[in-house]
């Protein structure tokens, strides 16, 4: 699999408390869980959401990884 796919998670900036919406490419997905590539170096833990590409779910990242300087491979489980 090798599709974009649009996350949204939220974010503390300056104090105020907003919604980061980003784009990242799926490379693996199955009924529990998917693997992404994504510009936004997300950690362990957090909460994201889908949109209705894959059926408005909620993930937990279950782990995460820097590629390299720009990028971050990441396995999300669903909730």
């Amino acid at each position: 699999m090798n599709e974009n796919i649009s996350f949204q998670l939220r974010v503390i900036f300056q104090g105020i408390s907003t919604r980061l919406f980003v784009e990242a490419q799926a490379v693996d997905v199955s009924d529990s869980g998917i693997g992404l590539v994504t510009p936004y170096p997300l950690q362990k833990s957090q909460v994201i959401g889908f949109d209705e590409k894959l059926k408005n779910r909620t993930g937990v990242v279950a782990w995460s990884k820097m590629t390299d300087e720009e990028n971050c491979r990441v396995g999300v489980k669903f909730a």
